[in-house]
């Protein structure tokens, strides 16, 4: 038999006490919940570089650096005009991309050139926001 998951019985028993990973954890992926296809596509493939590999309709977008079938997906299944993050809402509270020195110098030029805002970390480290509030961090 089958029954209905209580989401609010598990939301409210989440324990809100953790907003990290334990160090050390390395995810493959990521699949995000955005507003906008287009505004999310320019700012991952034109400003952060990675390839459009896939497009399911006007729905979803897969992007990657070389060969591998995606590391970032985003999608609109959500509902439309999701709003930007705040930081009272529950979510991803940002990620992490690691870049080879080349990839990230390139990255610095376009966002230089572009005029895009972005926040150095360290001199191997910078912080921008993707057109859906998420924070990215890029390192070498």
């Amino acid at each position: 038999m089958t029954e209905q998951l209580d989401v609010e019985g598990v939301l409210n028993a989440a324990d809100d006490t953790r907003d990290d990973l334990p160090p050390g954890t390395i995810l493959g992926h990521v699949h995000l919940s955005v507003s906008d296809l287009a505004y999310t596509r320019q700012f991952y493939t034109t400003i952060l570089g990675l390839d459009l590999k896939y497009q399911f309709g006007r729905q979803a977008d897969f992007y990657a650096a070389g060969l591998y079938h995606h590391q970032i997906a985003a999608n609109t299944w959500q509902r439309p005009q999701l709003p930007k993050l705040s930081t009272v809402k529950r979510g991803l509270a940002g990620f992490t991309i690691e870049m080879s020195d080349e990839a990230f110098n390139q990255l610095l030029g376009r966002l230089k050139t572009m005029d895009t805002p972005f926040k150095e970390l360290s001199p191997t480290s910078i912080r921008l926001t993707d057109p859906n509030g998420i924070p990215v961090r890029v390192s070498i």
